[in-house]
């Protein structure tokens, strides 16, 4: 668990720094980028925004797609 939370933390810091990087180039000196705490507290809010948003849409799936099915029942003759 530990090596994932390692390259969570380094796929976050190679991401802020090329952020910044576009920042600079894109933006100009006029506004300054914002800071690696407030990145990824960004990114955790997307992240988890986008997971909520995806149980949501999979709970509407799954009701609509149950919603007038109905099976045929074979019945199967009983062994003893």
């Amino acid at each position: 668990m530990q090596m994932v939370m390692h390259f969570t933390d380094l796929a976050l810091a190679n991401s802020w720094l090329l952020y910044r990087k576009d920042h600079a180039i894109c933006a100009g000196p006029k506004t300054r980028p914002i800071q690696f705490l407030q990145f990824r507290m960004e990114v955790a809010t997307i992240l988890l925004a986008q997971h909520h948003g995806a149980d949501a849409d999979l709970s509407t799936e799954e009701e609509d797609s149950n919603q007038g099915v109905k099976r045929h029942v074979t019945e199967l003759p009983h062994v003893s």
